[in-house]
């Protein structure tokens, strides 16, 4: 199975998102979120994940919307 990256695009569900104080500036690390569904911000230009991190827990991250790189199954 094959993956396509993107930049500045909004993420679906199964999306996976690294995250990193360079996409959202409150991250304490990196880490990858599979996307479960995004939620609209009130500030312009930005998004919040909501989905699971890699070990299985629940995350919520706000972002960047054109600084994050999105992997996506085809």
């Amino acid at each position: 199975m094959s993956a396509v990256y993107a930049t500045g695009v909004l993420p679906l569900p199964g999306d996976q998102v690294p995250i990193s104080p360079a996409v959202a500036p409150l991250a304490v690390g990196t880490d990858v979120l599979t996307v479960r569904w995004t939620e609209r911000c009130e500030s312009p230009g930005w998004v919040y994940l909501v989905g699971t991190w890699r070990d299985g827990n629940a995350g919520r991250v706000m972002v960047w919307l054109d600084r994050i790189i999105v992997r996506r199954r085809c």
